[in-house]
This record gives structure tokens, C-alpha cells and sequence, in this order.
């Protein structure tokens, strides 16, 4: 079970992608994943009953090679500094702490693109790091550089400056062409979701992003004061003030300050447009660059050897920042367990219950695990999966936006999470709530209403519901709304 129901988006994207259909009902098209290439990596496996621990497995793979990519960067074969023995030691220590400073864990259990992500943009930093030492531009430096994107939207704060360093750096051509295949696959599928009726960019980038959706500069700068309220915004802007400091020291080879001042430009965008948390994957990509380039530009002082401070003071100090910096990343290595049950417990026991007992159209606001091998037609309320539903939810100023299209669609019931909708529309009748067993660390919220939109319909949803409740798991329950009320309600129709 993954930690985040976002992983079952793309699961059941892309087992309508291996029918030939992009979107979560095989009725109609949607754009609900949040990046391009991963629905089709995984499509192959996406009707497997192992598809998860492929999933994990990859991922597991992925996060390695970042491993391995910090270990080429902070490697001091470059330093030339005596006692390799202590050096050997202190490079053991900092791919130890790098696992936990980079949620590499998290990221795996997520079951998302991140940790391919995270994999991409470190590739970029250690290429540019290897540029920056031997002039010499690496294939799979290009080619990290052109696929970042493709993985997440965000990455162009990585890859758009990387090939503006290329191209400073003399590699004109291969800047030059990075940028086109870019734009040009980019432009691409934005043509292919236009062509099918979606809006140019995914409705989960339009939806999360307040500067997709309005398109106008006030919100970028919402975006900003939002973002460097947070810690690790806050963070990221004092390593900002770093790479700035190493770019006008003159100390410092031309090679590597033009390399500082691609970074600060990706932290500079990432500061603008991009989004900090949700189960601390959003900057985890910009944070694992910025890791990486810090400690290449610190290897002479970490590997040189000094009285003051030797191989038990510098890893001592080591641990002491993962613990200042990185204390968000320890909490999700240790919630991993709970917010995976989390997921079970919730979205896990919507999907039974609407594949085992109701089997008819549902209406949510989470879809992902309620979309995967469901056959039924699910309308997401949230907008992820439904032009419609995104646009009524934005624009429209009273609750018959939701009436209108569960009508529509012949929906039935909705599971929602009463706190998004603030006006349930009267004709709903609330069945009951479905409560989580354990603390909850990655659903939004704790509690998902049941309502039972057709009134002919109750006495039928209740009595699948009492069905229901007793295959639970223990602790979650199911609590029925008032039972005295239903039926009068259920009365009155006869």
C-alpha cells in the first residue's frame, strides 16, 4: 500500500492507457496525472497484481542511482588531499545522511514519479559539476536535462538554467538543442490533450497551481510570500544567499560560480512557481540539486585536514544539520507506516465498498484508489479528472454546480470530505462518515462523508453500508448518520 492516493491516479490512468484511452473512465478523456511520461512507464504493469512492488522496486532502483550520482559528485578523487582512509570515511557519512536529507524513503513508498525526479536533477548537478571540472559535456548530462520535465512540470526551474549554462559554457549547440526537444515535446502533448478536449496542461498542475489557473503576475507573487513563509523556503532562500556569495568571489574558478548562478536562478523559479510540502515531495527535487552543489563547493574544507576538526567532529556536525535541516524528512521516514495504513484505511475502503457492494457511479473528491480496477464511472468533484468540475468549483458562488453534475453523470452517491464543500447541496442526505483507525498523516482529512444523493436509493446504500461496516478493519469505523431521519425521509417517497 503506498503512502499517497495520488499513486492510484496514475495506476488507473495508465490501465486505460494499456486499452488505448487516456483518462480514468474508459467514456471519457481526463488529464489527471501530474506528469507526462510516468502513466506510460508504468502502464505495462499497471494490470499486474504485482504492479505496486514494481513500482516500489523501481523506484528502490531510482533512488540508488542518486546514490550513486552524490557519490560522483562528493567523490574526493578531485580533491587531491592527503588521508584517504579519513576521506573515504566522511564520503561513507555523507551518502548515509542523504538518504534521510533527500527523503529518498518517502519518495520511494509514495509510489509516484518523485524519486525518478529527484534521480533527474541530481544527474543534472553532477553533470554540470563534471563540466564545470573537465569541460567535457556528458550524453546522459543532455539527456537528463531534456527528460526532467517530462517526469514533473517543475523541473524546467532545473533544466531551462542547465542549458543556459551549456550554452555559456560553449556547448551552444547542445543547449540550444535541449531547449528545442524540450519545448517541442512539451508543446506536444499539450496539443495531444487539447486534441482531446483538455485544457493544454494536466488539470492536476491547473488545480494545485494558483498561477496556472489565473494566469496573471499578483499570483506569482501570492506564491512567493506563501512559499518563504514555510521553513523550507525559508531554507532555501538562505542557500540562495550562499550560491550568491560563491558567485562574486573571485576566488572561486569561472567555471564554478557560473555553475553557482544556475542554481540560484533554479531557486529563484522554484521560489516563484513551484510549491513547498504535501508529505514533503514538492521541493524535494530542487532541495536534493541544491544539496549536491553545496557539497561539491565544500569539498576542499571537508576533506582537508585540520586540527580543529577532524573526521568525529566534521560527521558530528554532519548529523547535527540533517537534524536542523532536514528534521521534515526524518517525521515522513518515521509516519511511512502509519501513512500508508492511512491509505488502507480510507481510500482503500471507499474503493471496497464501491467495487465490492455498490458497483454503480460514484462521485469524489479523492479518486485515486476509487478509479483503479473500478469499472464503474467515478466524477471527481475536485477537478483532477473532470474539466467541468474544475471550472464549476472555481467559478460557481452557490452548491447547484454539484447537483448539475452528478445529474448529469447519474450519480447515485458521493464520498467526499465535508470540509472541501462547504455547501452540500439540500437534497443530499448524508448517510454517514467513515472515520480513520489511527492518527492520520497523509489523506486530507480524517473523516469521508457518505451521501446518498438519490433518495430512492437509501434504503438500498444503507443496508450495503451495514454490509459494509462489518468486513472493516479494526478501529475504522463507520458511523451512521441519523437512522430516525433516513427513514423518515425514505417515508416520505413512498
Amino acid at each position: 500500500m503506498f503512502t499517497l492516493d495520488d499513486a492510484y491516479i496514475h495506476l488507473a490512468l495508465a490501465e486505460n492507457i494499456m486499452q488505448g484511452h487516456y483518462g480514468i473512465n474508459l467514456n471519457e478523456y481526463s488529464a489527471p496525472a501530474s506528469s507526462i511520461i510516468w502513466p506510460f512507464l508504468i502502464a505495462p504493469f499497471s494490470g499486474l497484481a504485482v504492479a505496486s512492488y514494481i513500482i516500489l522496486i523501481a523506484n528502490t532502483v531510482f533512488s540508488l542511482l542518486t546514490l550513486l550520482l552524490f557519490w560522483l559528485t562528493l567523490s574526493p578523487a578531485d580533491t587531491p588531499l592527503e588521508g584517504v582512509a579519513e576521506q573515504q570515511t566522511l564520503l561513507n557519512v555523507m551518502l548515509i545522511l542523504l538518504i534521510p536529507a533527500c527523503n529518498l524513503i518517502g519518495l520511494i513508498f509514495t509510489g509516484m514519479e518523485h524519486s525518478l525526479q529527484v534521480m533527474l536533477a541530481v544527474a543534472i548537478i553532477c553533470g554540470l559539476n563534471r563540466e564545470s571540472l573537465t569541460a567535457r559535456l556528458d550524453w546522459w548530462t543532455l539527456s537528463a536535462i531534456i527528460l526532467s520535465p517530462l517526469v514533473r512540470y517543475e523541473c524546467l526551474a532545473i533544466s531551462l538554467p542547465a542549458a543556459g549554462y551549456l550554452i555559456f559554457r560553449g556547448h551552444r549547440k547542445a543547449g540550444v538543442l535541449a531547449v528545442g526537444v524540450m519545448m517541442m515535446i512539451l508543446a506536444g502533448f499539450s496539443l495531444f490533450l487539447v486534441s482531446i478536449g483538455q485544457n493544454p496542461l494536466p488539470n492536476s498542475v491547473t488545480a494545485k497551481s494558483q498561477i496556472v489557473y489565473e494566469q496573471n503576475a499578483s499570483s506569482v507573487f501570492v506564491n512567493f510570500v506563501s512559499g518563504i513563509e514555510k521553513s523550507r523556503g525559508v531554507l532555501l532562500a538562505i542557500c540562495l544567499l550562499f550560491m550568491l556569495s560563491q558567485v562574486i568571489s573571485r576566488e572561486i574558478p569561472e567555471s564554478k560560480r557560473l555553475l553557482c548562478a544556475t542554481v540560484s536562478v533554479s531557486i529563484v523559479l522554484h521560489l516563484l512557481f513551484g510549491q513547498f510540502g504535501w508529505f514533503c515531495r514538492y521541493e524535494i527535487y530542487i532541495w536534493a540539486s541544491v544539496l549536491a552543489v553545496i557539497g561539491f563547493m565544500l569539498k576542499p574544507f571537508i576533506y582537508r585536514n585540520s586540527a580543529s576538526y577532524g573526521v568525529l567532529e566534521k560527521t558530528l556536525l554532519m548529523f547535527a544539520a540533517l537534524f536542523l535541516l532536514c528534521f521534515p524528512y526524518l517525521l515522513v521516514l518515521a509516519n511511512i507506516p502509519v501513512g500508508a495504513n492511512n491509505i488502507y484505511e480510507q481510500q482503500y475502503q471507499m474503493h471496497r465498498f464501491a467495487t465490492e457492494f455498490y458497483k454503480k457511479p460514484v462521485a469524489a473528491n479523492d479518486i485515486g484508489f476509487l478509479s483503479y480496477r473500478n469499472p464503474s464511472y467515478i466524477l471527481d468533484l475536485w477537478g483532477l479528472a473532470s474539466n467541468e468540475a474544475l471550472s464549476s468549483r472555481h467559478q460557481a458562488k452557490h452548491e447547484h454546480w454539484m447537483e448539475g453534475l452528478v445529474q448529469s453523470k447519474n450519480i447515485g452517491l458521493a464520498m467526499i470530505y465535508d470540509d472541501w464543500f462547504p455547501e452540500i447541496p439540500d437534497n443530499w442526505h448524508k448517510a454517514g462518515v467513515l472515520t480513520l483507525g489511527k492518527t492520520r498523516i497523509t489523506p486530507a482529512m480524517d473523516r469521508v462523508a457518505f451521501y446518498v444523493i438519490k433518495i430512492e436509493s437509501s434504503q438500498e446504500i444503507h443496508d450495503l453500508l451495514k454490509k459494509f461496516t462489518l468486513t472493516l478493519p479494526a478501529g475504522v469505523e463507520f458511523v451512521f448518520a441519523d437512522n430516525a431521519d433516513l427513514e423518515s425521509r425514505n417515508g416520505a417517497t413512498r
